[in-house]
């Protein structure tokens, strides 16, 4: 299979692994970080009233929904990375064992 440019696809399955394992670690360290912040923000709240608490308040609660999307967005990419990675290598041993019984058969 080659791209447009006519080199080979190749997988490096250790470089996706590493891939999936550092978003993973983004999105888990993103959402503590945001947690943390909503909690302080939150307790701002409860002592801040008035037009402009609720004008603040509107745009916070929007600002951690998107948040929220996006760590989870993340998350689902190093998910969907790793279960790849997994699926090359076993795709990958998969030919080697073919092709191995077919060169002895």
């Amino acid at each position: 299979m080659t791209s447009a440019g006519d080199a080979p696809l190749q997988v490096v399955i250790d470089e996706v692994s590493a891939l999936s394992k550092f978003a993973a670690g983004l999105a888990d360290q993103m959402r503590s970080g945001s947690t943390s912040l909503d909690r302080e923000v939150q307790a701002l709240f409860g002592v801040w009233k008035g037009t402009a608490a609720d004008s603040y308040r509107s745009g916070w609660d929007e600002m951690q929904d998107g948040a929220t999307k996006v760590w989870d967005a993340l998350a689902d990419i190093a998910s969907t990375l790793d279960s790849n990675a997994a699926a090359f290598q076993a795709q990958e041993v998969s030919t080697a064992s073919s092709i191995d019984s077919t060169q002895r058969g």
